[in-house]
């Protein structure tokens, strides 16, 4: 799983470059939506990031099992 497994033999492919854009997309998006609403600090641009980040990684997650076990 960490040395020779499924996600390391896809290293060169395109999805890693679009998964690191689409959370790197994340804090800038975070900070125009707090700074639109008055209450933008490093502070909660970090957490709410950090909130949305693990989400974004839970249901991906999830989404990826449940077709996972529907393919088996």
């Amino acid at each position: 799983m960490f040395v020779d497994g499924p996600l390391w033999g896809h290293l060169h492919d395109h999805h890693l470059i679009r998964i690191a854009v689409s959370y790197a997309m994340i804090p800038p998006a975070v900070a125009a939506a707090l700074t639109r609403n008055g209450k933008m600090g490093v502070l909660s641009i970090v957490t709410a990031s950090a909130v949305i980040a693990l989400i974004k990684l839970v249901v991906t997650a999830a989404l990826l099992l449940l077709i996972g076990v529907a393919q088996a």
